[in-house]
């Protein structure tokens, strides 16, 4: 949360990290910053600047930050709220279907496996309201076929 917004190397070399670190049984320390991870200012950040290497390294940075999400959400599914679910959805649709983000293919496969990993933990959530998992799941489909 306290890196600069315009330093995007160093962002770069903690999500290098975080994802060698997911790699291993460290990850469960990862699960209580779900949420602070959701948030795509914190991920990826929101460097805006004029300068080329500036927005080339921002562009860089965005499949990376996206994949080491992903990495994360795929082993914390089982343990995602519905509020935590929805926005995984939301991201990960996004990534999908945004040309302007310059995301590679590999980055849209990997997160249209991610929302389809995503499908049997919502269909088997406990959550006293069906209705939330329903447009979860209606959202997922969307997303994909969009």
């Amino acid at each position: 949360r306290n890196c600069p917004r315009d330093a995007v190397s160093t962002r770069k070399e903690l999500l290098v990290a975080t994802r060698h670190i997911l790699a291993t049984d460290f990850r469960r320390g990862f699960f209580r910053h779900v949420d602070a991870l959701l948030d795509e200012r914190i991920l990826v950040g929101t460097a805006r600047h004029s300068s080329t290497s500036c927005s080339l390294e921002q562009a860089s940075l965005r499949p990376l930050g996206y994949s080491t999400l992903a990495d994360l959400v795929h082993h914390v599914r089982k343990e995602l709220t519905p509020a935590q679910l929805s926005r995984v959805v939301r991201i990960f649709s996004r990534v999908l279907h945004d040309v302007s983000m310059n995301m590679p293919l590999s980055m849209q496969v990997t997160a249209v496996r991610l929302l389809l990993h995503l499908v049997e933990q919502i269909v088997t959530n406990k959550d006293p309201n069906p209705q939330v998992g329903r447009d979860l799941l209606v959202r997922i489909l969307n997303a994909i076929i969009q």
